[in-house]
């Protein structure tokens, strides 16, 4: 499966001791990635990219978990408020 949809996408193949080594683009920066399988449709990053996703998801995370704290704190104080009534 994975040899003919490669060959079907123009996916570069080249052979490293015997076995199919494919060469997929980064989906965001467009080098060539090794790879010793070929999936169509699967989004394949060089290791720089990894990187930058790692740190972006790290961020994200960082970011919603500030978000839900900083929303607990606004209904912490609403039920203090209600209780004062």
């Amino acid at each position: 499966m994975s040899y003919k949809e490669a060959k079907e996408d123009k996916i570069p193949l080249s052979f490293e001791g015997g076995f199919p080594c494919y060469h997929p683009q980064c989906a965001w920066c467009g080098t060539l990635v090794n790879s010793s399988s070929y999936v169509r449709g699967k989004q394949y990053l060089c290791k720089k990219c990894k990187q930058y996703k790692k740190a972006i998801d790290e961020i994200e995370k960082m970011e919603k978990e500030l978000l839900l704290n900083k929303q607990s704190s606004i209904n912490k104080n609403l039920i203090v408020d209600d209780s004062k009534k």
